[in-house]
């Protein structure tokens, strides 16, 4: 259990708050809230008072998925990695990695651009990627990284023979 939300109550006409015991006058933080439902007690300038329940919900938690299609001829480069991302709170980046550097790159900062959760990294060559994915929004950042190959057929083989033709066999010799 995470205990790292905050409560803040400011306006109106109430003038102090209270929660778990403890009074405050507004406006008020209470902090190292968990997620559950809290009762808030508030008292008027006249003494009169009034309670709230409040749910504090936790971040959904970042999920991804993906799916590969390999490299159609050996040698070649259009495997693709499509990548689904579901629970982004407000910026997603996303790194696809070789062995020696970055192929791909996605970087979103207004999730409106991001359209049905998916993005596709294409001309891809048979390899093994490293897949990293963060996600991050009030203070909260995640994390997700996993490991995807690219297969390619095996090269075509096979074996030529020729044999030697004598084409001089009937020719007259001087």
């Amino acid at each position: 259990l995470s205990l790292d939300g905050i409560i803040y109550i400011s306006g109106g006409t109430a003038t102090s708050a209270s929660l778990n015991g403890t009074s405050s006058a507004l406006p008020a933080n209470f902090t190292g809230i968990g997620t559950g439902s809290y009762i808030i007690g508030l008292t008027g300038s006249f003494g009169c008072t009034t309670s709230s329940v409040f749910q504090v919900d936790a971040y959904p938690i970042l999920s991804a998925s993906a799916f590969s299609s390999s490299v159609s001829c050996y040698g070649g480069s259009n495997g693709t990695l499509t990548i689904n991302v579901t629970n982004v709170v407000d910026y997603l980046y996303v790194n696809l990695r070789d062995d020696i550097r970055d192929i791909y790159i996605y970087e979103e900062v207004d999730l409106a651009n991001f359209i049905n959760n998916s993005i596709t990294a294409s001309n891809l060559t048979s390899s093994d990627y490293e897949l990293t994915i963060f996600s991050t929004g009030l203070n909260e950042c995640q994390y997700y990284q996993t490991n995807y190959t690219i297969s390619q057929p095996t090269l075509i083989s096979y074996n030529v023979s020729a044999s030697y033709i004598n084409s001089c066999s009937n020719a007259i010799l001087f």
